[in-house]
């Protein structure tokens, strides 16, 4: 099983739909531990580009996810 990326740091921004502190949305915190592993790795990457995203822009805050 693929260890949850929560980092106790559970601040919701709603603007973006998305946790500060792990930078997932609340769809992929709410079904994480029914995704398979495959789906977690994905959301994991996903995760990685958007600390990428937002470390390039130097903010804290992130783009707001893809649709």
């Amino acid at each position: 099983m693929v260890k949850s990326p929560c980092v106790k740091i559970c601040v919701m921004n709603w603007e973006k739909q998305m946790c500060e502190g792990c930078y997932r949305t609340q769809e992929e915190i709410g079904g994480w531990r029914k995704r398979s592993e495959e789906e977690q790795r994905e959301i994991l990457e996903r995760i990685e580009e958007r600390k990428r995203v937002a470390g390039k822009q130097g903010v804290v805050s992130f783009p707001l996810p893809e649709k």
